[in-house]
């Protein structure tokens, strides 16, 4: 703020009493009111009549006013303290109103990170869905029984019989083929073919699980077993889409049968 102000010094001459006889000008910088906001202007306005008293008071100390002094002192108080109530009220008054737009600048600033954390957040998801495309959540497992499913228990020496359990976590649908491979301590055998030979799909629908007491044991297998020789059931797996176009194929999982709690413990 500034420019030329023609600064009124006056020199009141005694024969003539309360007629101004000349103007003195001289260039200062002065402030300029400023409109673009009302307490910015009031500001300003306060600041004008601030240094206006103080050049009164300047005069008045140095003689330059010379009659009716007592006016112009009079009158320089009211606008100093005139000028300093407004500079008071309004910058209160902005004060204010600039910390209300520094918490809406604020909190604009806050909802852009946030809206911009989101939209991060949205993409690594889809970074990792797209990571995932080709796994699929699908889980197979052997036992002697599955008491939540209420299930009969199956004694593997004396009903040569094992569940199988397979279930699709996701809400996708998938074909699996499942191979089953019978290995002891002396002797290893596939399944040649159907669900356990990898020749028929298991259709799994969303979320869907599907027991099976189904698996035949080989009669080699069956003879090692009453030698109480180590007998595992392999597993292996391929998903494939509806399409039969092949989505994962997992790694081989196996099952050892424990002769003495009769159960089968999962070794990878």
């Amino acid at each position: 703020m500034g420019g030329g102000f023609n600064h009124l010094i006056f020199d009141i001459d005694q024969n003539v009493p309360g007629k101004a006889i000349k103007y003195i000008s001289n260039t200062m910088e002065f402030p300029k009111l400023v409109y673009d906001d009302f307490y910015k202007f009031l500001m300003s306005l306060g600041v004008i009549l601030f240094i206006t008293s103080l050049g009164l008071g300047v005069s008045l100390v140095n003689n330059l006013i010379l009659g009716y002094r007592w006016i112009f002192i009079v009158l320089c108080v009211l606008i100093f303290i005139l000028g300093v109530l407004i500079m008071i009220w309004a910058g209160k008054k902005w004060y204010k109103n600039q910390k209300l737009l520094d918490k809406k600048l604020e909190s604009e600033t806050a909802l852009v990170e946030h809206a911009a954390e989101i939209e991060l957040k949205k993409e690594i998801t889809r970074d990792k869905v797209e990571e995932k495309a080709d796994i699929a959540m699908v889980t197979y497992k052997i036992a002697a029984a599955f008491p939540e499913l209420n299930t009969l228990f199956f004694d593997f020496l004396k009903d040569w019989k094992v569940w199988f359990l397979i279930k699709n976590h996701e809400t996708r649908k998938y074909k699996a083929y499942i191979k089953i491979k019978f290995i002891s301590d002396d002797y290893g055998e596939e399944v040649k073919d159907g669900y356990y030979g990898g020749t028929k799909a298991w259709n799994l629908n969303t979320l869907a699980t599907i027991i099976a007491p189904g698996l035949s044991i080989p009669e080699k297998i069956k003879e090692e077993a009453k030698q109480e020789k180590k007998i595992e059931i392999r597993i292996f797996c391929e998903i494939k889409d509806e399409n039969d176009n092949l989505i994962e194929k997992k790694l081989p999982v196996g099952y050892v049968y424990d002769y003495k709690d009769k159960g089968w413990y999962y070794e990878p």
